[in-house]
């Protein structure tokens, strides 16, 4: 049995609030430009479907660590969806653990994105991050992660 990396992301509240907060610090966490800076999106990316792979080199499960208490977090799935008129979508699946009842949710985040050359920037209504488009592999980062999705 594989055992899950884990990160450091601090939540409060309820296991619903865990995930989204999970999803909200993911996306905080990631610099980015302003969406008043936006420039039409360039051809160097295509539309496309982008699938987590893996966390900072290592395979979905991704633990989230949480402060002490009686729920954990896994990210088991993410995507993000490019769209040639400019606009994503971002989704991540998490598995929440509240002391023996186990719940899936899904978090669904509408973005707008720009790209020049090999940069992309996603830009959501209170957030933004940025990260880099090579081939079919798009990675973001997270701190001192790599958070990596291929195109399918």
């Amino acid at each position: 049995m594989r055992t899950p990396q884990t990160t450091s992301l601090v939540f409060r509240g309820s296991p619903g609030w865990a995930v989204r907060g999970m999803t909200s610090a993911l996306f905080l966490v990631i610099a980015a430009a302003c969406a008043s800076d936006a420039t039409a999106p360039e051809e160097t990316v295509s539309e496309e479907r982008y699938v987590l792979q893996s966390v900072d080199g290592s395979p979905l499960p991704f633990a989230v660590s949480l402060p002490p208490g009686p729920v954990s977090v896994e990210v088991t799935a993410g995507s993000v969806r490019v769209i040639s008129t400019g606009t994503c979508s971002v989704s991540d699946t998490a598995r929440i653990d509240n002391q023996g009842t186990v719940t899936t949710e899904v978090d669904i985040q509408s973005c707008t994105w720009t790209a020049s050359g090999s940069a992309i920037s996603l830009t959501f209504s209170d957030h933004a991050f940025t990260g880099t488009v090579v081939g079919t592999t798009l990675t973001l980062i997270q701190g001192d992660e790599s958070w990596v999705y291929v195109g399918d």
